[in-house]
């Protein structure tokens, strides 16, 4: 079977497998739009998720557009995620778990020589996933659940000046499902049952700016170190629209209570990058990411939960022979180190985390790779009545390129 005809059945399938998309296991994500997500590939995750400086022409970014003005091929990348989050409190442990199909992105080089690039995919912004149950009272148990999260499509494109500065935006669409349940469960026959059931469902327009400056390391002469380059990228959301439906469920008695349309205002996210290359083999990248949650609002309420989230990360990428042609030679490696201050700020306390990660990409051949990547978090604290959570995260995907829209000699 061609590649290309392969291709297109796993875009099909991923097409199918989108209800999957927005799984999660933490009870922090009850809170604004749950865990937000930087990227969907084994290859970020590897790296820490991040690496806003990184362009080359063997993989995609969803983090700067920008960097795709190295795209050699066509390209199609694609992801699952596997996480395994450990839950304890100062008198209880528990384990959730749960796999999903995490995003694809289509790459195809339009000019080589002014970086014209166009982009186009599906990738997460957030996540939910949660159920807590209350059984405190003798008489009932409440049982509080939530699922879903928020999605990004995008198209876009790259442009390299003469000077060889790079930019790129893209046209973001957002939309997702947030569903939050809360069932009251009486403990004797005579009581019924009651459920009520709010559903938002989001969407709205957005839009990505990156750039990627020239090299400075003919300015900055350092031995053995070159492609000393910085990056700038923002994300705007702003305003997005979600329609609300309210529903209570008692017996087999189902009841709107209420329903209408709601203006979710999400904040601007920033990212600054400084890369450098290192005898050719060795790319390092460190990051800086901040977005103030503290000013996201639903119906023009501020969410006292949220505070303004800052990511610090470390990533390197080592490749033994970029011009080799052995399996060995063509295997890459990756490590990441990160801190965050995530957006979650409760009972007077911050829920901070921090991270490790490492990965390595399997040539398939010279233009294709089997990545893989995995990352542990530790995030918040037994303190105050909060709860401590270990995750892991195993993520796989595939990298392909092709040579597609070329005149082929008869």
């Amino acid at each position: 079977m061609k590649l290309k005809i392969l291709l297109n059945a796993l875009l099909f399938i991923l097409l199918l497998e989108f209800n999957l998309f927005a799984q999660a296991s933490s009870i922090y994500s009850r809170f604004g739009l749950g865990n937000v997500e930087y990227s969907y590939s084994a290859r970020r995750l590897a790296l820490g998720d991040l690496g806003l400086t990184i362009e080359d022409r063997d993989f995609l970014s969803n983090l700067n557009p920008a960097a795709w003005n190295k795209i050699g091929l066509t390209r199609v990348e694609l992801g699952a995620t596997f996480a395994g989050n450990f839950t304890s409190s100062q008198t209880q442990n528990n384990y959730f778990a749960g796999s999903f199909f995490s995003g694809f992105m289509i790459g195809i080089p339009i000019s080589k020589d002014y970086g014209v690039g166009g982009v186009v995919g599906i990738v997460p912004f957030s996540k939910i996933g949660y159920e807590v149950v209350n059984t405190s009272n003798s008489n009932f148990s409440e049982n509080k659940k939530g699922e879903g999260g928020v999605s990004k499509l995008f198209v876009g494109t790259s442009y390299r000046l003469p000077f060889d500065l790079s930019l790129g935006a893209s046209l973001d669409y957002y939309f997702g499902n947030l569903n939050y349940t809360s069932e009251i469960i009486f403990n004797d026959d005579a009581s019924t049952n009651s459920k009520f059931r709010n559903i938002h469902r989001l969407k709205g327009l957005g839009f990505s700016f990156g750039l990627i400056s020239p090299d400075f390391s003919k300015m900055i002469q350092i031995k053995n170190v070159d492609n000393i380059k910085l990056a700038f990228t923002a994300n705007l959301i702003g305003n997005v629209t979600g329609d609300t439906t309210l529903t209570k469920s008692s017996g087999f008695i189902i009841d709107t209570v209420s329903s209408g349309k709601v203006k979710y205002s999400i904040p601007m996210r920033i990212g600054f990058g400084l890369g450098f290359r290192l005898n050719e083999s060795y790319q390092f990248a460190l990051d800086f990411i901040t977005q103030n949650w503290s000013e996201y609002k639903i119906a023009d309420r501020i969410q006292p939960e949220l505070q303004s989230s800052s990511r610090i990360n470390f990533a390197v990428e080592y490749r033994p022979n970029q011009f080799g042609i052995n399996f060995g030679d063509l295997v890459i490696y990756r490590f990441g180190l990160f801190y965050e201050k995530t957006p979650y700020y409760l009972n007077n306390t911050s829920i901070n985390q921090y991270g490790v990660s490492a990965g390595l990409s399997l040539p398939l051949a010279r233009e294709n790779t089997f990545d893989i990547g995995i990352q542990y978090i530790s995030r918040g604290t037994t303190d105050s009545q909060l709860l401590k959570e270990n995750i892991i995260k195993l993520g796989i995907g595939f990298s392909l390129g092709e040579l597609w829209f070329v005149r082929q000699d008869r």
